[in-house]
């Protein structure tokens, strides 16, 4: 094991892969956790882990009614009938503020969550809606 994991010819190679390369090869009858140990004892290479954070910042909100978020959610029953769910959630807050559920995607019934959000939250400050390039979102009549 100590010569594979010193070798130049492998230096780019994963312990992992040099364990399961070793045992094909039949050089060595070794298990992976076997490799690690090795490795660790003689203090050959060294892991680097990067670890990337799944999770970007995405918009925050720093008071309620800041930003609102709205989208349709398809659920489809048992009887195959496709409903289209109609949200309008408070980014601060995660409250939903609006909802309908209709069997059709148009505007007009956007716009009535819409209205219906603004009745809800009665929002004091101007309030910058988030929404994606949907057909619900897209001017009546275009």
């Amino acid at each position: 094991m100590k010569r594979l994991l010193t070798d130049r010819q492998y230096s780019q190679w994963l312990i992992i892969s040099l364990c399961y390369h070793a045992v094909r090869q039949g050089l060595l009858s070794t298990s992976l956790a076997t490799g690690y140990k090795y490795n660790k004892l003689l203090g050959i290479r060294k892991h680097v882990f990067k670890r990337r954070n799944p999770y970007k910042k995405g918009l925050k909100a720093t008071y309620p009614n800041q930003y609102w978020h709205a989208d349709i959610t398809i659920f489809k029953t048992l009887d195959n009938i496709k409903h289209h769910i109609y949200l309008i959630v408070d980014n601060y807050s995660r409250k939903i503020l609006s909802w309908n559920m209709a069997d059709r995607v148009c505007g007009e019934i956007r716009m009535q969550t819409l209205l219906e959000a603004w009745d809800t939250a009665k929002p004091e400050k101007q309030v910058e809606l988030v929404v994606d390039g949907g057909s619900e979102n897209q001017v009546f009549g275009s």
